[in-house]
């Protein structure tokens, strides 16, 4: 996956800067960070770092590039392909998903109606959250765990801690062999451009691109024959009686859960209620920071802990 393909969004001055920069620099960056009248914002492994017009980064404020009010203008239009009204269900919840499976989160004035938010408009900042497609970064856990399969795995981490580039590699593994249909809601796992998934997620899996978790992953128990299904950020009341009923007819489930620790996890009753019922017996928590994307423990829920 090229994370440079983010840089057509930018208009021309700022695609010009991006473009004098080192490979190096897209290879560490995890999100690029906007807001009108402020430096652009670098994020990666070591910490938050400006833009330099000459393609480096550091900070040094006054080198900094700047995003003006008419870069926001221009990045909103090109991230919605010049039809924002085509992109209204996206809007209304914050983000887009582009080509590539990088994530456009946006924040402005919220419109609301008698039902409630409508959409958003005036955008003031924007933040790309930069896919990587890490093939390998699951097979340790794979070549370890693949022997207590079938059954369901939960892939736990704070917020930017690789918890969907895992879950994309584990696709991969899985479905050299299992039968897999990808819940692909935010279109971050499969990428699917053109009815083509753009990273490698395995010969035998399905994607149900832009499906809502209960509706894909009812449809695929219906149509797909899968012996796993695959989804990303579970936890709501919808999603635990759409996953206790895959589990109910045989099929495990691979999920990933935001909780940076098992304390944090213990807190999530939806998700507690669901290793309750066995239907995750392992859950892998990944480290942040520095370290994000590896394993920081993996915990068998109904026997021991065992270390990575």
């Amino acid at each position: 996956m090229n994370s440079q393909s983010v840089i057509k969004f930018f208009p021309a001055v700022i695609r010009e800067v991006f473009s004098l920069s080192d490979k190096s620099l897209w290879e560490d960056t995890a999100e690029i960070r906007l807001k009108i009248n402020f430096p652009v914002i670098l994020r990666g492994k070591n910490g938050e770092k400006y833009l330099y017009r000459n393609g480096k980064t550091g900070t040094d404020k006054e080198m900094a590039v700047i995003c003006t009010a008419n870069d926001m203008e221009y990045i909103f239009c090109s991230v919605c392909d010049d039809s924002v009204h085509s992109y209204a269900r996206e809007l209304k919840e914050g983000f887009i998903t582009v080509s590539g499976g990088h994530r456009v989160g946006l924040c402005g004035t919220a419109v609301i109606n008698e039902k409630g938010m409508k959409t958003i408009k005036n955008i003031s900042s924007i933040n790309f959250r930069i896919a990587h497609e890490i093939k390998g970064c699951s097979d340790l856990f794979f070549n370890l765990f693949s022997k207590e399969f079938p059954c369901g795995i939960l892939i736990a981490g704070a917020p930017g801690s690789g918890k969907t580039t895992f879950l994309r590699d584990l696709c991969r593994n899985f479905s050299k062999e299992y039968r897999v249909s990808v819940i692909d809601e935010r279109s971050e796992i499969a990428a699917v451009s053109m009815c083509v998934p753009q990273n490698d997620i395995g010969e035998k899996c399905d994607v149900f691109d832009g499906y809502p978790r209960k509706e894909g992953i009812n449809t695929a128990l219906r149509v797909m024959s899968p012996e796993i299904i695959v989804c990303d950020e579970i936890g709501s009341d919808d999603d635990i009686k759409a996953i206790t009923n895959s589990a109910n007819t045989g099929v495990s489930v691979i999920a990933t859960v935001h909780a940076g620790n098992k304390e944090e996890l213990y807190m999530r009753k939806n998700i507690m209620k669901l290793i309750g019922l066995d239907i995750f017996r392992l859950v892998v928590f990944l480290e942040n920071g520095e370290r994000t994307g590896m394993i920081r423990e993996v915990v068998h829920c109904k026997d021991k802990k065992y270390g990575i």
